[in-house]
């Protein structure tokens, strides 16, 4: 179950009213903007950050928007304990990882095993594109996670520990999805490379063509 957003969080729920793979558009300014390397050649991407506080260590977290997906996918990353997990949503997977760089998932699907599907899972996926999805993905503090689409529950999980993502990019580095175009480095006024506790964030990976989008990007503590 999801609690109410709690009041007087020192963070906005209203994260973004929109981010697409080409530009974000009413960026609260408590979030951070960045671009994350290409991959596969993809040059389109996207992401926002947030610092969090200690009501999310004891409340735990929740990411919620509606999401139109037109190729690849979208990752959420929340806080937990002293470091980061993500997820992973794709076309036709979810996964969740707590990699401590982030070449250890780059634009992968996570690790698929960490999570359980329900029988919902199979009603909703694979994703349809240019169809519209109301997301919401959770961390409980004591490490439960959820994944609802359109109100439906898809995915479980538990996750027991997590690491402080390191998001620097070496020229001499490679990651799934690696191409001779991309430019390897995250670029962003203020971004920090290495994710410190209580920082979160959503990363909308790259496309070919189209756009994928968000809108109505929300973010609290609670689940």
């Amino acid at each position: 179950m999801f609690y109410r957003i709690l009041k007087n969080t020192g963070l906005p729920a209203n994260i973004a009213d929109k981010m697409t793979d080409r530009t974000s558009a009413n960026v609260n300014p408590q979030a951070i903007r960045f671009v994350p390397p290409a991959g596969d050649g993809r040059g389109h991407r996207a992401g926002v950050m947030l610092k969090g506080n200690s009501l999310f260590d004891a409340f735990g977290s929740t990411w919620e928007f509606d999401y139109q997906r037109d190729d690849w996918g979208v990752q959420v990353i929340h806080p937990f304990k002293t470091g980061q997990c993500i997820f992973t949503i794709h076309r036709n997977s979810l996964g969740l990882s707590t990699p401590a760089r982030w070449l250890e998932i780059g634009y992968g699907t996570g690790t698929m095993s960490n999570l359980v599907h329900t029988t919902a899972y199979t009603n909703i996926f694979p994703l349809v594109s240019g169809t519209s999805y109301h997301i919401k993905t959770a961390v409980t503090p004591g490490g439960g996670v959820s994944v609802l689409l359109n109100g439906s529950l898809v995915a479980t999980g538990t996750v027991t520990m997590a690491n402080q993502i390191d998001f620097n990019v070496g020229t001499n580095e490679t990651y799934q999805g690696q191409s001779v175009w991309d430019v390897r480095e995250f670029t962003g006024a203020n971004f920090p490379l290495v994710w410190q506790k209580g920082y979160s964030g959503v990363i909308l990976e790259p496309v070919d063509t189209g756009s994928n989008r968000l809108s109505t990007i929300k973010y609290f503590p609670g689940f």
